[in-house]
């Protein structure tokens, strides 16, 4: 197997006068070649990022050449977390204490690695940078990288509970040629988080393995395409290894590349979208069969959290809208109700003030007639003449006016019962004159 790298200082810790902080390591031992990348923490908060890094590639590295085959032999995913974890834990404990610390929690870094043996594989990895392998369908990454929640966060090696997010993959090697890992610092130029898919010029950088300086020319095309095109770069870390000793079938003699241009490889820089969705849309060549993919933590815990948000909010939507729309059903009844009690007791008045009406109009009309007929009527007997007995003729008259007034009064009464009755003293008063113009007649 042939393995190239390149260790360059992004120009951002150039400007602060910091060091490196990627780390990588590579071994062969046992037939087993194992090579591993990390990526430091690199903030104040974790100022021996570096010395860790270092730490747990090496300690990866060493553990899989001396118990691979056991390791390849486990089934149980969850064992082998713990497992890798542990190696790096009590690593980085030993290394804490050789520094004097009394933690190693200020040596956060991300650990990605690859052990090959024969045809078989394990591939594990923390964080956010990137392990591919090109094959006879092209480039295709073995795992995504992981972000945090957070814009430009991840998740590191020396994490609580860090095995949670540790992924392993155990696989064959059919048809694959290279391997290469690389830090988030070329991940940015050469694989497209939109797509999930690498951009051609991967492809020319794994024939670097086939010269005779590969690493040398890898650095060079790394430091003059990413590192100085950008004030800001980040530290870039690559580890490219071809798993055939053989020359590339188009080789020549030793040293010849196979592409002409290879020296002059261009690296155009990918604008990574702050909104790129990182899902298992990545193909896994030889992927183990027995090894479900597991999907991160944190990503598992935000879709439920989701569904669960969209169910309560979907439920009070609905019980909302029930509820507003028995209110206007409510109102609705409410409002035909009151019209109809308005309508009702509408007819009712009316009805009473015609009733009320009704006797004052006929009362009215009685006056009317009454008023139209003459003031009173004279009565005579055949005996009576005028001049005779004046007393007698007076008496007869008053008395009979009297009477025909009472009986009318007494039937209108009957006839009309609100009907009020008539004057007793008016009529007393006509009586007064009738008999007063009789005896000025008979006088």
């Amino acid at each position: 197997m042939i393995i190239i790298n390149c260790n360059l200082q992004g120009r951002k810790h150039q400007s602060l006068g910091a060091p490196c902080e990627d780390g990588f390591y590579t071994l062969t031992a046992g037939g087993v070649t194992a090579f591993a990348l990390a990526d430091g923490a690199g903030s104040s908060k974790y100022p021996n990022a570096k010395a860790g890094a270092d730490t747990v590639t090496k300690a990866i590295c060493e553990f899989f050449t001396a118990r691979f085959d056991e390791f390849f032999e486990l089934c149980n995913e969850l064992e082998m977390r713990k497992i890798l974890s542990a190696v790096c834990t009590n690593a980085l404990t030993e290394k804490a204490q050789a520094m004097g610390l009394d933690t190693f929690s200020t040596m956060a870094s991300t650990l990605l690695a690859v052990a090959v043996k024969g045809k078989k594989v394990i591939a594990c990895q923390i964080g956010d940078g990137l392990i591919g392998v090109k094959n006879a369908k092209g480039l295709e990454p073995v795992f995504l990288p992981q972000n945090g929640e957070f814009a430009g966060s991840t998740y590191f090696i020396t994490g609580e509970n860090s095995y949670q997010m540790l992924q392993i993959r155990k696989f064959f090697l059919d048809s694959i040629s290279h391997f290469f890992l690389m830090s988030d610092g070329i991940e940015d130029y050469v694989f497209s988080d939109t797509t999930g898919k690498f951009e051609t010029v991967m492809d020319s950088l794994t024939e670097f393995t086939y010269e005779a300086n590969g690493s040398a020319l890898l650095s060079d095309c790394i430091k003059n395409n990413i590192v100085d095109r950008n004030p800001m770069s980040d530290d870039c870390t690559m580890i490219i290894a071809a798993v055939s000793n053989e020359t590339g079938p188009e080789l020549k003699s030793a040293g010849a590349p196979l592409n002409p241009n290879i020296k002059t490889v261009t690296i155009p820089k990918i604008t990574k979208p702050q909104e790129a969705v990182k899902l298992g849309q990545s193909v896994r060549q030889g992927q183990d069969k027995t090894a479900k993919p597991k999907q991160s933590l944190p990503l598992l815990i935000s879709i439920a959290a989701l569904v669960l948000a969209l169910a309560c909010t979907g439920s009070f939507l609905f019980g909302k809208s029930r509820g507003k729309k028995a209110l206007e059903e409510e109102t609705t009844v409410t409002t035909a109700v009151e019209t109809q009690t308005k309508m009702t007791t509408q007819s009712e008045t009316s009805a009473t003030q015609a009733e009320t009406e009704q006797p004052s109009q006929y009362e009215n009309e009685k006056e009317e007639e009454e008023t139209s007929r003459p003031a009173a009527t004279k009565s005579f007997s055949g005996s009576e003449r005028p001049g005779g007995n004046s007393g007698n003729g007076r008496t007869t008259t008053t008395t009979t006016e009297k009477i025909t007034a009472t009986q009318t009064n007494t039937a209108n009464a009957e006839e009309n019962p609100n009907q009020k009755p008539r004057d007793d003293k008016g009529n007393g008063e006509k009586d007064k004159n009738i008999v007063k113009e009789g005896n000025e007649a008979n006088g």
